[in-house]
């Protein structure tokens, strides 16, 4: 909380610290990430800031007591940071917890995505191919089946 508290402007966790704060995954991560509109180009100790031109307060919300990016927002953001078959593992927890639709996934894409956007082209080709499954898969081997 402190982490996001001291970031300049609308701010939220954010990347793997939000994925596990969304239980998109089960590893803590080794740093805390924290996004925020405006950076101040310094060093924090503690924490990983990174700035987002696109964000806006209504891709911040409060989980337990944190302010958060959005569950939508946090897939996303992780082809920044993330190995793709995180990202993968990530989008597809989500998918199955409800936390968002593949069609949800496809709108933020179209929203933020622009020339030099990091992040976005991980998830593309992962929510196209999506968006053609006739239905959301039940478990982690049933996704590796796929």
């Amino acid at each position: 909380v402190a982490s996001v508290l001291s970031a300049a402007g609308p701010a939220g966790a954010s990347h793997r610290t939000a994925a596990h704060l969304w239980g998109l995954t089960s590893r803590r991560p080794d740093e805390i990430e924290v996004v925020t509109s405006r950076h101040r180009r310094r060093k924090h100790p503690g924490f990983v800031e990174h700035e987002s031109k696109d964000l806006v307060e209504s891709d911040v919300v409060t989980v337990d007591g944190v302010p958060v990016t959005t569950a939508v927002r946090t897939v996303v953001d992780l082809g920044a940071s993330a190995p793709p078959w995180i990202v993968e593992r990530c989008l597809d927890t989500g998918l199955r917890k409800k936390l968002f639709t593949a069609w949800q996934v496809r709108c933020f894409i179209a929203r933020v995505a622009r020339p030099g956007r990091i992040g976005v082209g991980t998830i593309r080709p992962l929510i196209e191919e999506r968006l053609m499954w006739k239905a959301v898969t039940e478990s982690d081997l049933e996704d590796l089946f796929r």
